[in-house]
This record gives structure tokens, sequence and C-alpha cells, in this order.
């Protein structure tokens, strides 16, 4: 009898005032239907309300189902209270597993790696010992005492990066970009936090970071460009220039830039299709956002020549949500990505045809031999978080796999451990393609298939690298700018 009136009291209550997204609610009594839903007396709350049913959030672990609402009781008072600080510790411990599987992952890339990459180092610094006339033969001191750097004769440029420092720096790039953005939150589609409104210096830091993107490299292309056609030379033939124009085309910041923004763009598409969220809410996937609102212009302002004044205005001005921002970053990514790689394509694409290409086919062993120390670490930081390994998933070539993996999810946990899952990947092919031009260079030049790789290798020296640093690198616009735009 007593539940009985419970559920007409519910009956009524409902009636009068539906149950809303964000609401407290008691499970009254539930019989049969989905296991989540026998819960009788637990809190949960409401993601959704469809009509004579609601879908709940329990506060006990998170589960969701629906629920009759005959079933539910909204709560209020002191019950009310205690939902609420229960949700929120079920969402501080949900935030801590998150922290704690990005460490997770950092530990895995960084202990495997150093298993695998410090012994090459030591032997590297041990061949630059035994074989110095090698290791420096394109390292050239000038009437100061100080080094600069010739792949070929006429092309003067600072001492060469050591291939730590650049895997460090392109490091330090991904991880500045998660301390100062964040990773995408993966709430569940019918969650009210979509909705809640960002802060204007959220925003604001958000616009800031892209606009700097924006204006970086296409400067650091320009200086680039006029280093090479103002500076560099006089060289023996036109063969030898272009050979210079290669080495400092490949030596840029870029390929890892193109290669960043596109896999960020990924992983964000990952979350928000699995999420199943558009700019009008509804379950449809990334593909529906229109690619202006990445410059924060309403979609009917495509045509609009004032949208962009009235986009940066509403930055700091307008009710942006949740779910909106996070779709700009996406957006905003895929746009960084075209910036970065029509330019930077249209210069290496000569390169990639006369270096690149001969370089993969003519030094296939060491292709090899480098793909297969990088793909234990691969293998190894890739696990999503319940720990299956997932690198299978990622690179997919059908929306499931055959032991049930989907990859949108795979790219999502890629994105929840913000790109670091993926940063082995980005740094081997990015080292990989700087280090096959540059043997290419020297096996043009006569140096042959052993001295070639040697020689690449080994003049890559921190010792020379960290003591004409200020002078050499920082010292100079172009060079500055490059290394600037590859640590940030």
């Amino acid at each position: 009898a007593g539940l009985q009136e419970e559920r007409e009291r519910a009956a009524m209550q409902s009636k009068s005032k539906p149950f809303a997204r964000g609401e407290f609610v008691n499970i009254i009594a539930c019989w049969g239907g989905n296991a989540q839903a026998r819960r009788n007396g637990k809190k949960a709350k409401v993601f959704l309300d469809r009509g004579d049913e609601c879908r709940l959030q329990f506060m006990d672990d998170g589960g969701l189902a629906d629920v009759t609402n005959l079933n539910l009781n909204r709560l209020s008072g002191q019950e009310l209270a205690s939902a609420m600080k229960q949700y929120e510790a079920l969402k501080s411990a949900q935030n801590h597993a998150k922290t704690v599987y990005k460490v997770h992952i950092i530990a895995r890339f960084f202990i495997l790696g150093g298993l695998i990459f410090c012994p090459m180092e030591f032997c590297l610094h041990q061949m630059v010992n035994h074989h110095p006339e090698i290791a420096n033969k394109h390292n050239v001191e000038d009437p100061t005492g100080h080094t600069d750097f010739y792949p070929v004769p006429g092309c003067k440029l600072p001492p060469s990066q050591p291939l730590g420092i650049q895997a460090t720096a392109n490091s330090v790039k991904l991880v500045g970009g998660i301390l100062i953005l964040g990773t995408m939150p993966q709430h569940h589609p019918h969650d009210p936090v979509w909705k809640d409104n960002v802060e204007w210096w959220k925003r604001a830091l958000y616009l800031a970071m892209t606009i700097y993107q924006i204006v970086l490299v296409p400067a650091t292309v320009a200086l680039t460009l006029r280093h090479f056609f103002m500076d560099a030379g006089p060289f023996e033939s036109h063969w030898e220039s272009y050979n210079c124009y290669a080495a400092m085309i490949v030596s840029g910041p870029w390929w890892f830039n193109l290669l960043m923004f596109l896999t960020k763009a990924i992983m964000s598409s990952g979350v928000l299709g699995s999420c199943g969220f558009d700019e009008n809410g509804y379950s449809c996937g990334v593909s529906r956002f229109l690619i202006q609102s990445a410059l924060l212009c309403p979609a009917s302002d495509l045509f609009d020549r004032n949208c962009l004044p009235v986009g940066f205005k509403e930055t700091f001005t307008g009710d942006r949500t949740v779910s909106h921002m996070e779709a700009q970053k996406s957006i905003s990514y895929m746009i960084l990505f075209y910036l970065t790689v029509f330019p930077y394509v249209f210069m290496m694409l000569p390169v990639i045809i006369t270096h690149l290409i001969p370089a993969i086919v003519i030094f296939i062993p060491e292709v090899v031999v480098l793909a297969v120390m990088v793909a234990p670490v691969v293998w190894f930081a890739t696990v999503n978080e319940k720990g299956t390994h997932i690198s299978h998933a990622l690179f997919s070539t059908t929306r499931e796999t055959k032991d049930g993996l989907l990859r949108g999810e795979a790219w999502a946990s890629a994105e929840a451990s913000g790109g670091l899952m993926v940063l082995p990947i980005l740094i081997a092919v990015n080292i990989l393609v700087l280090v096959l031009v540059y043997q290419a260079i020297y096996f043009y030049h006569g140096d042959g298939w052993v001295n070639s790789v040697l020689e690449t290798f080994t003049e890559r020296q921190s010792t020379i690298y960290f003591t004409n640093f200020r002078l050499k690198v920082l010292n100079s616009w172009w060079t500055f700018t490059d290394v600037l735009n590859e640590s940030t």
C-alpha cells in the first residue's frame, strides 16, 4: 500500500511538473527491464526526459538506464543536497581517472622509449668519439671559434639540432597544448554540462592560441624562404642550391605541425562523433559542423563580410556552450592543418619526389630497423582506459574491428590521453622524414650509403648545438621562430 501511494504521488508529480535535465531523483521501484534500473532507493540524475520515462545516470557507479517516470520521485531538501555532493564526487573521480590515464600513457611512452633509444644514443656518442672526421664533416668552425653547419657547400645553417632535442621540443608542444587548453570532455550526450556556458577567458585563450598558430606558421615559412633566397650561397651548381633548399625545408617544424593538427582533428572528431553532437544537439557526429563556426561565426553569416568581427566580439561577450566550444576546437585543428599542409606540401612536393621517395627505397633496411624499434613503443603506449591495446583499431579501415573495438572510440581514447598515445608515431615519422632527406643529400653528393647514414646521425651533437645556441640560433629571426614554433 505504501509503495502504491508513492507511485501515485510520483505520477501526479510528473504530470504537474515533468522531470527536466539535471534534476536529481530517487528510484521508488523497478521490475524487469534493464539490469541497471533495478536499483530501488538509489539516487540518480536526469539526463533526458522522454515523456513517460527518463534516462538516468546513477550516483553509485555512473551507469545509465531508462526508467519510467512512475518509478521516480523528485529529491528535495537534505536528500537533494546529498545527491548533489555525491554527483560532484562522481565527476571528481572520473576526472581523477582521466589524469591517472594520462600519467599511465606518459609512463609507458617514456619508459619503453628510454629503454630502446638510450642505448642507441650511447652508441652514437661513442661513434662521434671514434670517428670525428665523419661526425664533423659538415660542422665547420668560423673565425670566431663558433660552429656553422654546411649540408652542402655554400649552404650555411646553424648547428643541426640533435634528434633527442627535436623529439623533446615536439613533446613540449603537445603537452603544452594539453596544459593550456585541456582535453575534450567526454560527457554523455544528454548530460546538461554540454549546454553550460564556457568562461570568457577560456574562449579568449583558445582564440589566442589559434591566432598564434595561424600567424606563426606562415611567418616561419616566409622567413625560411627569405633566408634561402637572400643569404644562402654561392653554390657550385643549381643542383647544390636545390639540395640546400631541401635541407632548409625539411628542418623546419611544419612536418610535425601538419601531422599534429591532423591527429588532433581526428581525435576530437572521434570524441564528438561518439558523443553524437552537432550544433543543434542531435546525434549525428562532427561532420555537420560548418567550418566557419571555428572562426566563431554563426552559420547564417556564411557570406556576410561582417562575420569575423562579430565572431571575434562574441568570443568575449557571447554565450558559448561547452559543446559549441569543443566543436570550434575540432574544426580549428582542421583549419590549422590546411593552413600548414597547403603551403608546406607545395614547397615540399619536389623534395618528396627527388629525395624522400628515392631515400625510402635506397635506405629501406634502415627504415625497417627504425620501424621495428618504434613499433613496440607504439604498441605499448596505445591502450585505452580499460587497458586494452587499440593500436590496430586506430588505423583500422573499417568502423569496427573483428574484436569489437570501434575506430571512433579508439581515437576518443587517444584524445583522452591528450594525444600522448600517438606521440611516438608523430615523432618517429617527423624524424624519419628528416633523416631520409639528409641522407639523400649526402648520398647524391657522393658520400656513399654507409657514410650518408653515419653523417646524418652523428653530426647532430648536443655539445655543438648548445654551445652555439644563443649566437647561431636565437640571434637569427628565421631559426628563432622555427624553434619557437617547434616547441609551442
